[in-house]
């Protein structure tokens, strides 16, 4: 007796079923074909090619460094500012002030870091706006801002002889000459502000700061000058914290000669 499966598959038609299973030897024929293909080629290495929709990784934009970083405050204008490709190249920097004002810069011939060559001012909001290469080409933008401190009080400094009486910038004075840094404000913080002040002479001659008072800051030399030698003083305090809300307004420097007897 034939069961109706049997009589079913007696029905139907010849020449359907084997084609099927050939085509079914090849496409498994092709898969393996273009797998030992894909194994064999000189641009796939055994067989290591990324699959379909894999992206080879590649490097990204620049990585840029911002110092003072975004939103930054109460920065002292003769801080350390700077922008710096840790990886890529830059291609601008531009810094401004809030007035749109321009700052001066320079950049090192590899492109890598910028800085400004100029000092920054008080109270300001200074917005830099950087444009880079990545390292594989990829151009990227980005902008950031910080701001400077506003101080409360500003003190400027003057250099007089002991008799008050400002040194002249090219003056010629006596062989026992003190240098006097007069500030015109308390100084809070003498240690910082003696830090700021300094006595160049040629030939060199040994001395010390001595303070009389929280204005006034004496720079005795410890013996008298040989005749002809040249003095120079400075005071570098703009943008440096005195103490007590203080900054240095200004820096200052003053040149004179020493002449042959107590002129």
């Amino acid at each position: 007796m034939t069961s109706e499966n049997s009589a079913q598959f007696a029905r139907r038609p010849p020449g359907i079923g084997w084609p099927r299973r050939l085509l079914f030897v090849v496409f498994i024929f092709v898969g393996v074909a273009g797998a030992i293909r894909i194994a064999s080629s000189p641009s796939c290495p055994n067989g290591t090619c990324p699959g379909p929709g894999v992206a080879s990784k590649a490097p990204g934009a620049a990585q840029i460094t911002v110092t003072p970083g975004p939103g930054a405050h109460d920065v002292d204008p003769v801080a350390h500012v700077m922008v710096k490709a840790d990886a890529g190249t830059l291609t601008d920097v531009r810094m401004v002030n809030e007035s749109g004002k321009s700052v001066q810069g320079v950049m090192t011939p590899d492109n890598t870091p910028w800085k400004p060559t100029v000092p920054l001012g008080y109270g300001r909001t200074y917005t830099l706006t950087v444009t880079s290469r990545g390292p594989n080409g990829v151009a990227a933008t980005q902008a950031s801002s910080f701001s400077t401190v506003r101080p409360s009080n500003q003190t400027k400094v003057t250099f007089t002889a002991t008799s008050e009486a400002a040194l002249r910038d090219g003056g010629t004075y006596g062989v026992g000459t003190v240098v006097v840094a007069h500030f015109d404000e308390q100084i809070a913080d003498r240690a910082t502000a003696e830090r700021q002040l300094r006595v160049i002479t040629d030939p060199n001659v040994q001395g010390s700061w001595f303070w009389v008072d929280g204005q006034n800051a004496h720079w005795r030399p410890e013996r008298y000058y040989a005749p002809g030698t040249t003095v120079t003083a400075e005071a570098k305090i703009y943008g440096i914290a005195l103490g007590d809300g203080l900054f240095g307004q200004d820096d200052n420097q003053v040149s004179f000669r020493i002449g042959d007897d107590w002129q």
